[in-house]
């Protein structure tokens, strides 16, 4: 990814580098102090003795701190702060590349999923959440149909819908026997699970959902997978726990348990949580992630 043979430093230069950083923080209270004591003398001194001692070696001592200060900026500070710059434009760079060789990993596996399945039809699509901060975040959608893989919201309460059933119960799994758009948010809505607005905001006519949580080797819930379809019968009662015995499921169970904080939509939850700042870690097409 980045340079890995990048210099290393001695403890020499690193004992030098204290002695100069706290030779800065000095310099200014310093040469305050000092200019104070040089205008008194100045002032109340009479002007025979101006520059005899103590006054002259104050301002000698000033100047000579003074020097030293300037010198160690120019040949030592300014060039390591521009080091340790670099060192860290390269390192946030080779996180950025673990987040997309992550993200693509996840991408992968979610779309051989699909058609291992047999479900690799323009109906269907197949999403992987996280939970973070008692919230479901939406990692990675994928289908065969690229407008299914459009996002709606970034995250989704945990009480909602099917995966919010999926996470109390391990699985879920829900039918709509209905024929047109219309009909399907006003059954969302009556199930009271939705409020008309989100029912309007949400991206796929999902007649079928089978949903199945993520736990950890320990148990401990952490994400959640989810396959939709527009068709009435794409699922049938078992779906979820043959989802569950799949191999590729283990591989993205795995993927989500282990690395899930680290993904690019996890991190940028996360730092719009913190900062209240809306931060894009992907580069994504306008109509896959409206904002």
């Amino acid at each position: 990814m980045g340079d890995d043979h990048r210099p290393a430093i001695t403890p020499g230069e690193a004992k030098t580098h204290w002695f100069l950083v706290e030779l800065r923080n000095l310099a200014n209270p310093a040469l305050g102090v000092a200019s104070s004591v040089l205008f008194t003398l100045w002032t109340v001194e009479d002007p025979d003795s101006l520059w005899s001692f103590p006054a002259l070696w104050l301002l000698i001592g000033a100047l000579v701190m003074l020097a030293v200060w300037v010198w160690g900026y120019f040949s030592w500070l300014r060039p390591r702060y521009s080091e340790l710059a670099k060192e860290k434009a390269l390192a946030e760079e080779d996180v950025s590349e673990a987040r997309a060789a992550l993200q693509a990993a996840l991408d992968s596996l979610l779309m051989h999923l699909l058609k291992d399945r047999s479900s690799a039809n323009p109906s269907c699509r197949v999403s992987a959440y996280s939970v973070e901060h008692d919230r479901f975040v939406l990692l990675s959608r994928r289908s065969t149909n690229p407008m299914f893989e459009r996002r709606g919201r970034q995250t989704y309460p945990l009480e909602k819908g099917v995966i919010g059933q999926a996470w109390e119960r391990q699985s879920a799994r829900s039918n709509f026997d209905v024929e047109t758009r219309d009909e399907w948010e006003a059954e969302l809505v009556s199930s009271g699970g939705f409020t008309a607005e989100e029912a309007r905001g949400l991206t796929m006519l999902s007649r079928s959902i089978v949903a199945v949580r993520v736990d950890t080797a320990t148990d401990d819930k952490i994400g959640m997978l989810v396959l939709e379809s527009e068709s009435k019968d794409a699922f049938a009662a078992g779906s979820a726990e043959a989802l569950r015995k799949r191999p590729l499921f283990g591989a993205v169970a795995d993927l989500i348990s282990g690395w899930h904080e680290h993904f690019p939509r996890a991190k940028e939850w996360h730092q719009q949580r913190d900062s209240g700042q809306v931060v894009h870690l992907l580069a994504e097409p306008a109509w896959k992630n409206p904002r």
